[in-house]
Parts: structure tokens; C-alpha cells; sequence
């Protein structure tokens, strides 16, 4: 289980257009801090702290921050109650460090998730 991405070292565009899910890369080269980011696949779910500990995906509408802290190397998704990790934000949108330390906090819910064919969690986030 792995990152998604382009298959070149880094994901970052220069000088191209915004992803389709706001933010990103302005012409100029310069990064966005979009106010809401849609649909977001969290990755290593299967493998999350939430998971690991409750053996279960958390609900629908669940609300959920993007930790303000890299852990272990990755931006993360963290339950709002709990504080537990509940997947890892694809490197794509490693851009959203420089936001979060511009002063950007991300938080939003639980839009879908399921077990087939591998736990997964998709998530909806906004300033």
C-alpha cells in the first residue's frame, strides 16, 4: 500500500493547472491554499491507527481534521473526537503543508467509506 502519484520523484506541477479538486499549482508556480478540497481517497487505511484499534471504518458524516503535524512523513486524516489517524492524504496534496503553516486548518467529514476491495475512506475538507 503506497502513495499515489505521477511516478516521478516529487508530484508537484509547475506552471500547471489546478487539480479538479481546487488549489494547486498556479501558472505562475505557485501554491493555493484552496478553501475546499473534495473527494479526497485517503490511502493506507487498512493499515490506520482508527482502523487497527476499533477493527472498523468510521461513519458517514464523521468529522474528521487534517492533523497540522506530518506523522510519520505524511500529512494525515485524524477523527476529531478521538484524535486517532484515519488515513494518509495522497502526496499529491503535499502542497496543503505550506497552507497549514500559512495558518490554513483543514477540517470536514466522512463522505464515504467501505471494506471492498480494500478498507477505504474518502473525505471532504474545508477551511
Amino acid at each position: 500500500m503506497g502513495s499515489s502519484g505521477s511516478g516521478r520523484f516529487g508530484t508537484y506541477r509547475i506552471g500547471g493547472e489546478a487539480g479538479a479538486n481546487g488549489g494547486g499549482i498556479s501558472g505562475t508556480g505557485e501554491v493555493g491554499c484552496p478553501e475546499v478540497i473534495e473527494n479526497i481517497r485517503l490511502e493506507d487505511v487498512a493499515t490506520s491507527e482508527f482502523y487497527t484499534n476499533n477493527h472498523m471504518l468510521p461513519a458517514v458524516q464523521s468529522q474528521v481534521t487534517l492533523r497540522d503535524q506530518v506523522f510519520l512523513g505524511r500529512l494525515v486524516v485524524e477523527t476529531s473526537d478521538t484524535h486517532e489517524v484515519i488515513g494518509n492524504i495522497p502526496t499529491n496534496y503535499n502542497y496543503l503543508l505550506n497552507c497549514i503553516k500559512n495558518g490554513f486548518h483543514y477540517s470536514g467529514r466522512v463522505i464515504s467509506s467501505g471494506e471492498s476491495p480494500i478498507p477505504f475512506v474518502v473525505v471532504t475538507l474545508s477551511v
